[in-house]
């Protein structure tokens, strides 16, 4: 996985059922499974240096925070 404030660029594939999102990298370098916990998504994500648990907090789009952008 890229290290901290590193970043990744590519496509994902992804599925949501239920509270649960699951996901792969165009490449198959990357996978993941989290899910909905309150205001976070909570799982792992795997790569090539292993599996890592993460912690991903919801956040607002600028349509969501300004209404005049929708």
């Amino acid at each position: 996985m890229p290290a901290y404030g590193a970043s990744f660029g590519g496509r994902i594939d992804g599925n949501v059922a239920g509270d649960v999102f699951t996901f792969k990298d165009d490449r198959g370098a990357y996978s993941g499974e989290l899910t909905v916990a309150g205001d976070d998504m909570v799982g792992q994500i795997s790569g090539p240096q292993g599996k890592r648990g993460t912690s991903l907090p919801r956040g607002s789009s600028a349509s969501q925070a300004d209404p005049s952008k929708r």
